[in-house]
C-alpha cells in the first residue's frame, strides 16, 4: 500500500510539472495529461488515436524524426528539442525525452514521452543571438560606410571625366570605358548593401539549403574588408572551385563574420597580422577553417571559449556570446564547430555536409 501511494505521488508530481503523452507502437496517442492538452490546445478526445504530426511545425526535416524512430526501435532513449505548432497556430518549443515501455517478454508495447516547455528559454536564446549579431554588424558599420563611400567617390570622379569627354566629342569607345567603370562600381555597392541586408535579417528559422560555400565566403568579404585594411591585416582566400554544402547560408555567413572579427581583435598587437580562410572537402564533409597569425589558444582557455559569456577581450569589446552562438548556429545546420588545437596557428573550423551538387561545375 505504501509503494502504491508512493507511485501515485510520483505520477501526480510528474503530471503537475511535465507534459506527458503515451503512444502505441505505431505512434498513435493513447494517453495525454492535462499539461499536454493545455500546451497543444487540443482536448483529450481530439488527441486520442492521432499521432504527433498534428502538432507539426514543418520546422524539422524528415530525417530528424526518422533518426528519432531509429533510436527508439533500437531500445534506446531519445532526447531532443522539438518545435511544435499549437492548435491556434502559435509555436512552442519542448525538450523531449522518449523511451519504450516493454512487457514481461521484453517486447515494446508503448512509448512514453516526457516533455518540458522551453519556449521562453529559446526566445531568450534568440534575443541573445540577435544582440550578438547586431553587435557584430555594429563593429562593421563604420567600415561598411567607408566601403560604400569609396566607390561613390569613384563614380562621381568618373562621371566628371565622362562628361568632359562628351563635351570634347571624344570617340564613343573612350566614353564607354568610363561608363563600364561606373557600372562595375555600382555593382560593388549593390553587393555590399545586399550582404548587409541579409545579415540584418534574423535567420534562425530559415530551412537548410544547398549553396556554394566559396561564393558565400567571397560575398562576405566586403563586410569586413575595411576593418582588415584599418587593422593592417593581410587576408587571403584562394579557393575558386565551387564547393556546395547543405546549411543555413545566413547563419554560416554570420559565423564567418564573427570569426574574422575575433581574429582581427586577437592579433591586433602582433607584429605579423594575417587571416586565411580555407574551404576543403573531406569525404562527404566540407571544412571551412578561419586561420589567423596567432600561435594558438592555451588549453585552459580553449576548454572554455565555447561557454556563454566567456571572453578574453577587454571590457566593452565583447559580450562573450560570439563563439557559443556560432557553435549553436553551425549545429542548427547539422554541422560541427570547433577549435582545432592540432594546428600551429589559431584555427576555428566549421564542418558541414557536402551538397548533392558537389560535382557541379560553375
Amino acid at each position: 500500500m505504501i509503494q502504491g501511494d508512493y507511485f501515485d505521488q510520483l505520477m501526480s508530481a510528474l503530471n503537475q510539472s511535465a507534459i506527458v503523452s503515451i503512444t502505441d507502437t505505431k505512434g498513435k496517442i493513447v494517453f495525454a495529461n492535462e499539461n499536454f492538452c493545455s500546451l497543444s490546445g487540443y482536448s483529450l478526445p481530439e488527441l486520442l488515436g492521432k499521432d504527433h504530426r498534428m502538432l507539426s511545425s514543418s520546422y524539422h526535416k524528415p530525417d530528424f524524426f526518422q533518426n528519432m524512430w531509429e533510436t527508439l526501435k533500437k531500445g534506446q532513449v531519445w532526447t531532443g528539442e522539438i518545435l511544435n505548432r499549437r492548435k491556434n497556430g502559435e509555436y512552442c518549443w519542448v525538450q523531449s525525452t522518449i523511451s519504450a515501455i516493454v512487457n514481461e517478454k521484453n517486447e515494446v508495447v508503448n512509448y512514453v514521452a516526457i516533455r518540458f516547455d522551453i519556449t521562453q528559454m529559446k526566445q531568450t536564446q534568440l534575443l541573445l543571438a540577435e544582440s550578438s549579431r547586431l553587435a557584430s554588424l555594429g563593429e562593421m558599420a563604420s567600415g561598411i560606410a567607408h566601403e560604400i563611400n569609396n566607390p561613390l567617390t569613384i563614380i562621381l570622379g568618373r562621371l566628371t571625366i565622362a562628361q568632359k569627354k562628351l563635351e570634347r566629342n571624344d570617340p564613343p569607345a573612350i566614353v564607354t570605358k568610363e561608363l563600364q567603370t561606373i557600372e562595375r562600381t555600382v555593382f560593388r555597392i549593390s553587393n555590399i548593401i545586399n550582404g548587409l541586408k541579409k545579415l540584418a535579417r534574423e535567420g534562425s528559422f530559415d530551412p537548410t539549403e544547398e549553396f556554394d560555400m566559396v561564393q558565400l565566403v567571397n560575398e562576405s568579404h566586403d563586410l569586413y574588408a575595411q576593418k582588415l585594411t584599418a587593422s593592417e591585416v593581410k587576408f587571403s582566400f584562394d579557393q575558386t572551385e565551387p564547393i556546395y554544402v547543405n546549411a543555413k547560408p545566413l547563419q554560416i555567413s554570420q559565423v564567418i563574420l564573427n570569426l574574422v572579427n575575433n581574429s582581427i581583435d586577437a592579433i591586433e598587437s602582433l607584429p605579423e597580422r594575417w587571416i586565411n580562410i580555407e574551404v576543403t572537402k573531406q569525404g562527404d564533409r566540407c571544412l571551412i577553417s578561419v586561420i589567423d597569425s596567432g600561435t594558438g589558444i592555451p588549453a585552459a582557455i580553449a576548454s572554455k571559449v565555447m561557454n556563454p559569456f566567456f571572453t578574453t577581450k577587454d571590457p566593452g569589446k565583447g559580450t562573450g556570446l560570439g563563439l557559443s552562438l556560432s557553435k549553436k548556429m553551425v549545429e542548427d545546420s547539422n554541422g560541427r564547430f570547433f577549435y582545432d588545437a592540432t594546428k600551429k596557428n589559431t584555427t576555428f573550423t566549421i564542418d558541414l555536409e557536402l551538397g548533392q551538387a558537389k560535382d557541379k561545375v560553375a
